[in-house]
């Protein structure tokens, strides 16, 4: 009798090994941001599949936190998150964060350790209040990300050809794979992949209705409009409560935000720091990556 048990008791322990095994990296995957924390490159921030998570927790907690304390969740420009903390560059001053985050700039800028809010508890239902947020690349300053909502108006994808199709295909591709993706994108003259087509599909028109609605989503358009249509895209990008971004890839003279793509992989603008938006790019930034806490309208 003495055998049976403990070939019994074995088999156990060897089953309860197996499941620990199996359930602890899945576990960690889920729910630590330990491997991101440790990271000291910023190649291994660009590529990390946990930034965008720990980005939209983040802010999820600014939000949760504005809430409690009674506060008015501010607009953002720009965040950057690097290996200790986050930090969110606002459309307007406010120097008074809640907890934990911190202030300084005249209450232009907010930061927040990464250590502090992975303890802030956040309620599952409380969304993103920054759904225009995409990635630009990785700068000296961390993985940049711009909240395209707060351009207010035609936002241009300029420089090497190729290279700005590889921008809006990232563009395209986050829009509908952030944590905080509506899935709502319109392409005008181009397909997901961010080159140039001809097929039938979505019309300018159509787009700027979608637009002029207030439905949040990303319009991606080949080209500079006719200057009828960027009179209607203005007028709508303009209101406050606009949320839908306009993309347009090329160059154009009506455009608020102008970012320029270069061959070398570095995505420039004139309020961002430098930013690589391929991790084969070069080491060396072409212009300073310093963040201004200003931004031009």
């Amino acid at each position: 009798m003495l055998i049976p048990s403990i070939i019994s008791i074995a088999i156990g322990v060897i089953f309860f090994i197996a499941a620990v095994a199996i359930a602890i990296p899945t576990l960690i995957s889920r729910h630590s941001y330990r491997s991101f924390v440790g990271t000291s490159t910023a190649h291994q921030v660009l590529r990390d599949s946990h930034a965008s998570w720990l980005v939209d927790r983040a802010l999820r907690a600014l939000a949760q936190s504005c809430t409690l304390e009674w506060r008015r969740v501010p607009g953002i420009v720009t965040a950057t998150l690097d290996t200790e903390a986050v930090t969110v560059y606002l459309a307007a001053p406010s120097p008074q964060p809640p907890l934990p985050w911190e202030t300084s700039s005249n209450g232009l800028i907010w930061r927040a350790r990464l250590a502090d809010l992975q303890v802030t508890p956040v309620e599952p239902t409380t969304p993103n209040p920054y759904p225009g947020l995409f990635t630009i690349g990785v700068s000296d300053a961390g993985r940049v990300f711009a909240d395209l909502d707060q351009a207010h108006g035609l936002i241009s994808i300029g420089g090497d050809e190729a290279s700005r199709r590889e921008v809006a295909r990232r563009w395209i591709e986050e829009a509908s794979g952030r944590p905080w993706a509506t899935g709502i994108v319109l392409l005008v003259g181009l397909d997901a992949s961010g080159k140039k087509s001809d097929a039938p599909g979505t019309t300018l028109n159509d787009a700027i209705t979608f637009v002029e609605s207030g439905a949040p989503g990303l319009v991606v358009v080949e080209g500079e409009p006719r200057p009828e249509q960027t009179a209607r895209l203005l007028r709508a990008l303009e209101a406050v409560d606009s949320r839908c971004p306009v993309v347009v890839v090329g160059e154009s003279t009506d455009a608020r935000w102008r970012f320029t793509a270069q061959q070398n992989g570095w995505i420039t603008s004139d309020f961002l720091p430098s930013a690589r938006f391929t991790p084969a790019a070069a080491v060396l930034a072409p212009v300073d990556t310093t963040l201004s806490a200003t931004v031009s309208a």
